[in-house]
């Protein structure tokens, strides 16, 4: 493969792991902002389960959940930073494979919740869950836009 080839294809792969970066952080904000706002926390809770807001178990179960989720939405964003670091193509192009199938089961449990109708993300959420997959997978694959 040629210098100037390989040099597009880095820039390209970096570019994807960006657009991946900014959704991640994106999708992750809700989470953080309910960390420290009760009134977000509740508006996740009575949106799940109605009247769960109420019941102190529930609240206490639902606290851990979104502190547990927040900083694997966090990590999820330093890995997709620091593979952007890397300048080996098939270092960047095999961490876009990882990094994409974290992404697909982070993404996974809403669709699966859509087929068996249950509780899940709005679609538009769910949309957009989507691009850093893609992109990830496109990455990995094409190792190009």
């Amino acid at each position: 493969m040629s210098q100037r080839k390989t040099s597009i294809m880095f820039k390209k792969i970096k570019t994807l792991l960006l657009i991946s970066g900014i959704v991640d952080i994106l999708q992750v904000l809700p989470l953080l902002l309910a960390l420290f706002s009760s009134e977000m926390k509740t508006f996740f809770m009575e949106d799940a389960v109605k009247g769960s807001s109420q019941n102190p178990v529930a609240s206490e179960v639902f606290s851990t959940f979104i502190f547990v989720f927040a900083f694997l939405g966090l990590a999820y964003i330093a890995c997709v930073f620091i593979a952007r670091s890397f300048n080996n193509i098939e270092v960047l192009q095999k961490s876009a494979l990882l990094l994409a199938i974290l992404h697909l089961a982070w993404t996974l449990p809403d669709f699966v919740s859509v087929v068996l109708n249950k509780p899940h993300a709005p679609l538009p959420v769910m949309i957009i869950s989507l691009i850093p997959v893609v992109a990830l997978f496109y990455g990995w694959k094409k190792g190009e836009l």
